[in-house]
């Protein structure tokens, strides 16, 4: 079972869309556009497009790529950005290869019921995040406009397969980038010193 958030203004929402439970309106909405998000291209840093099929991207060539779109309760969010537009949050992992994993936000612009992605930005394993290789992504929602990620990170004692920290990350769309404005601690509330 996928951790529970920390408690935050609203209750994240995720519908299992693989179940046979009776399908209320809302979790047919809901898996509706999550099937959509599913099937969109995203521009990767680093990696170019990966041009989705149910949630998957596989490029066969030498180094190889995999992307996923991480689809577990509350890794997916739904809300309206600072701007007042409908917008959906999502988590893509990527792997070339190696032993680490790419993990990255993205946020698609919704327009009558079509989505269109606007920003992505790195989470873990980049040479400039020393030591944020290996994030577990624990909640993602769009809260009062902004993007706030809780996940698990390295604090600077722990080992590159074991993250303790849990981070609050919370991000906003400026333009067509994502920009970190605020990374906590979620067990102190206090500021975290910039790794990077």
């Amino acid at each position: 079972m996928a951790p529970r958030p920390a408690p935050a203004e609203e209750e994240p929402v995720w519908h299992n869309c693989l179940t046979r439970e009776v399908w209320s309106p809302e979790k047919q909405a809901w898996c509706r556009r999550v099937e959509v998000l599913k099937n969109l291209t995203y521009d990767l840093p680093q990696f170019g497009t990966a041009a989705l099929t149910n949630g998957e991207y596989e490029k066969n060539t030498a180094a190889g790529l995999r992307v996923n779109l991480l689809n577990r309760p509350y890794t997916i969010a739904f809300g309206k950005l600072a701007d007042g537009t409908e917008a959906a949050a999502v988590i893509l992992v990527a792997n070339s290869g190696g032993t680490g994993n790419f993990v990255h936000l993205a946020v698609a612009r919704e327009q009558e019921t079509r989505f269109t992605p606007i920003a992505t930005t790195l989470l873990g394993d980049s040479p400039a995040k020393t030591l944020r290789e290996r994030v577990n992504i624990e909640s993602v929602q769009i809260l009062n406009g902004q993007i706030q990620v809780d996940l698990i990170s390295h604090s600077p004692n722990d080992a590159a397969c074991c993250p303790t920290q849990p981070l609050r990350q919370v991000y906003v769309l400026a333009g067509d980038r994502l920009t970190l404005v605020s990374e906590t601690d979620r067990t102190t509330a206090q500021a975290v010193p910039a790794l990077y």
